[in-house]
């Protein structure tokens, strides 16, 4: 099973240039439809301690450290290009695990990766 998760994510990497999602931007259109509003969510966002953190290290005396990476989208290049400090951890895992519903449901994923 880890062997195949191990594919999953390294296959994603291949394919992350083609972008999927169709959603809106929904800070674009409020920050035009409301720019007051959007201030207010910026200002708040930016207060968040580590707001903007990907690389997670979860560490404990006598324990070896565990790692947790951001959300996985696999069009996302923040996560499919992973930054040196991710890499390295990466690299130096004895497991990986990554969650996705997709996974779970093989009909999706064989439709994933065919469309690809």
């Amino acid at each position: 099973f880890l062997s195949f998760l191990i594919v999953l994510l390294l296959a994603g990497r291949a394919h992350a240039e083609t972008a999927t999602c169709a959603g809106g931007d929904l800070l674009a259109s409020l920050a035009k439809s409301d720019p007051t509003a959007f201030k207010k969510v910026e200002a708040e966002a930016a207060a968040v301690p580590n707001g903007k953190g990907l690389l997670w290290k979860l560490e404990k005396p006598g324990e070896r450290p565990s790692f947790l990476f951001g959300t996985m989208h696999i069009t996302d290049q923040r996560v499919t290009t992973l930054p040196a400090a991710a890499q390295k951890a990466y690299d130096g895992a004895d497991t990986v695990i990554i969650e996705t519903t997709d996974a779970l449901d093989k009909a999706k994923m064989m439709a994933a990766m065919a469309a690809e």
